[in-house]
């Protein structure tokens, strides 16, 4: 609780749990930008760091861990890392809407992050859209000038983001975001067997394994998939290890042949074409690519 007295001039302020909270985590933004379309689009994809979403036209329907939401100008959408995401752009409309990926350390503060600021929702409605248009402005620039001290900079804005977040959510009746709850047996069998996958990245990862993991019948499990996310576990399977080894290739710290082994493939030859059929690139040939790109960028901060 703060302790507050206009007459005192020797005010006393004793900082709330969320604010020590926030103090001691410190954000990396992995891109950031504005995405727009003219056109009606249905896109499945995934993610691997956070990201916020805030429309400022139009709007799109999108499917969150079971939830599908209706979005339109002024929500805001927080997006967890690992998930598969499926979002439908009106029809006849423009859609516009500012983004930030990014990554939190320590790691292990995520879960409690993503927890306080969603609550029991992954998109609210902004009641003062202004202010975070203009911290998402002021974050692009900061990443693109890379002024000195701009990694403070963007740290302070991405805070401020938050608490404002937060007050929105205590301070306003949002409306009711989702138009629909999908088969809520089906969407806690996904989401545990995501869980299970993410857990058990290099095990047995068949469609046997997992059904008997569940207690549920294959038949059960795939059309559960199909019905929460419309692709099927094999091919959610596929995604998720790819995705995990574009960060581990990233990340530098383990050969090509050391990741497919952590990820459970059978072989090189057996990685290498499934993450060829993915990323339509050799692992090999993504890591010199990203390597090249990574000396670009330094070589320019340099100068």
């Amino acid at each position: 609780m703060n302790y507050f007295n206009s007459n005192d001039k020797n005010v006393s302020i004793i900082d709330d749990d969320f604010s020590l909270f926030l103090d001691t985590l410190n954000f990396k933004v992995n891109s950031c930008g504005i995405w727009s379309t003219k056109i009606e689009k249905i896109a499945d994809y995934t993610i691997n760091d956070i990201e916020f979403i805030f429309y400022s036209k139009g709007g799109s329907t999108t499917n969150i861990l079971g939830n599908q939401y209706t979005c339109n100008t002024n929500d805001f959408m927080i997006l967890e890392p690992y998930g598969l995401y499926r979002s439908h752009n009106k029809k006849d409309h423009v859609s516009e809407y500012h983004y930030i990926h990014f990554d939190i350390e320590p790691k292990i503060s995520q879960d409690n992050f993503l927890q306080m600021l969603k609550k029991n929702s992954s998109v609210f409605h902004i009641s003062n859209p202004d202010i975070f248009f203009e911290l998402f402005y002021k974050i692009q620039k900061e990443v693109q000038n890379q002024n000195s001290g701009y990694a403070t900079m963007i740290n302070s804005y991405i805070k401020q983001m938050c608490v404002l977040l937060v007050r929105n959510n205590q301070l306003t009746t949002s409306k009711v975001n989702y138009v629909k709850l999908i088969n809520n047996t089906q969407a806690d069998i996904v989401n545990s067997c995501i869980s299970f996958i993410s857990k058990n990245i290099d095990g047995d990862l068949s469609i046997t394994a997992l059904s008997k993991q569940l207690n549920v019948s294959e038949n059960y499990l795939y059309k559960c998939f199909v019905s929460v996310l419309n692709i099927t576990p094999s091919k959610y399977i596929q995604k998720y290890r790819i995705l995990r080894a574009k960060s581990m290739i990233l990340s530098n710290k383990l050969t090509i042949e050391q990741i497919s082994q952590q990820l459970g493939y059978s072989s090189l030859i057996h990685f290498s074409r499934a993450f060829k059929n993915e990323e339509k690139i050799a692992p090999t040939k993504y890591q010199k690519l990203k390597s090249h790109q990574l000396n670009l960028i330094k070589n320019i901060v340099v100068k």
